[in-house]
């Protein structure tokens, strides 16, 4: 149930925050010095040979000392999440995309398509925030369409109406779907009354409002799409929205940003010029979409050094792995193994002040100090460790 005002996610961190229960610094558990501890991580980092530095749940500031303290010890630098960051900059990459905001989604959009039915756990708020409210430049009713695997899936009261239409599929069918209304919006004979098993009927339907909208918007979460060649069904999706925008006018909303990914992309694009996914170990940013993937580094054994970094959430700790490990993070968090070194810091947003990028990539939102604390910023430990480099 969504409840007017209230962020569950919001509410999860500020619980998490209330249950920090250390402020100092250790070694394989054993309580040490901070400044002893910014030495001792600084000797790993210049004896690795190949160091990672992953996890990135931080704010911009954090990334920020995360790619400088990368640039000097030439690791590899990759976020948590960016399995599904990827499936959309592979896109982004290969063919381009037409995208838009939540500002105009809100005030502009009168059909809005979301992809998926997770949105509801990872963007609580989307539904209040932005398709609830009346559309300032429509004078019509919104349409919802909400087209995933939603069979056992409770629609909150609050986005049922005459004016939503629930499509139920599969994830792993949307990119049949998609290029079945392609096919349907360019006239082209199709030779089967269902596709992934939805009528043919309701496609037929689905193109004609899609046609016929003054701005449709298709929103998805490539979190969702944990299927393989999970990028090609995006790439069906910004096709359509393409070829809906030689007669009308459509754009996608990419739904992402949790754990502080898009911040973490968005930083390290400015900063270097090339997204995640990118070693500093010969002296300038190289970029490789594959061969820089974290979680395969790790899992191939390529890497003998992780450096992880975790300030948002105490729920987000260094993958269970032999290499040593140097972790950067929340004061609540919990291992599964005690890492060599553990540095508390403070959490953006609750003990220092911040910036994150929204969902939409488009705007900086600052975060604001609400307590007093010891415990530093992540950033301040970074450029501590990154100083005894230099």
């Amino acid at each position: 149930m969504i409840k007017s005002g209230q962020c569950p996610l919001n509410s999860e961190g500020f619980n998490q925050a209330h249950w920090a229960n250390t402020s100092t610094s250790m070694i394989q558990g054993e309580q040490i010095s901070h400044a002893t501890a910014i030495g001792k991580a600084a000797d790993l980092l210049s004896k690795a040979e190949f160091p990672l530095i992953g996890g990135l749940v931080t704010d911009v500031n954090g990334v920020r000392s995360a790619m400088a303290l990368a640039d000097a010890c030439g690791a590899i630098i990759d976020h948590q999440d960016s399995q599904a960051i990827f499936r959309n900059t592979r896109v982004l990459q290969d063919s381009g995309w037409m995208t838009t905001t939540l500002t105009e989604v809100r005030n502009r959009a009168d059909l809005v398509v979301v992809i998926g039915s997770q949105v509801l756990d990872d963007h609580p708020r989307f539904f209040e925030r932005i398709l609830q409210p009346k559309p300032q430049f429509l004078k019509k009713p919104r349409q919802l369409i909400l087209l995933g695997p939603w069979d056992g899936r409770k629609i909150p009261t609050e986005i049922k109406g005459n004016n939503t239409t629930v499509i139920k599929t599969t994830m792993e069918s949307v990119a049949e779907l998609t290029a079945a209304l392609r096919a349907i919006l360019a006239g082209r004979p199709l030779d089967k009354n269902q596709f992934a098993g939805v009528n043919i009927s309701i496609l037929n339907d689905l193109a004609s409002r899609l046609k016929t909208s003054q701005y449709s918007v298709l929103a998805w979460s490539a979190k969702e799409f944990d299927t393989p060649h999970s990028e090609l069904a995006i790439e069906q999706l910004v096709e359509l929205i393409k070829d809906l925008n030689k007669t009308t006018r459509s754009s996608g909303l990419p739904l992402g940003g949790s754990n502080g990914g898009i911040s973490a992309n968005q930083v390290c694009t400015w900063q270097s010029g090339v997204p995640l996914r990118t070693s500093f170990a010969t002296g300038q940013p190289q970029h490789d979409a594959l061969l820089f993937d974290g979680q395969r580094l790790l899992e191939s054994g390529e890497t003998d050094l992780l450096l992880w970094i975790s300030s948002l959430r105490s729920d987000q700790p260094p993958p269970d792995t032999d290499i040593p490990t140097i972790a950067i993070g929340h004061p609540a968090m919990q291992f599964k193994r005690l890492p060599e070194i553990f540095i508390p810091v403070g959490i953006p947003g609750i003990d220092h002040t911040g910036h994150m990028f929204r969902m939409d990539n488009v705007v900086s939102l600052p975060l604001r100090k609400l307590r007093e604390t010891d415990l530093p910023a992540t950033a301040d430990v970074l450029s501590q460790i990154t100083a005894r480099l230099s």
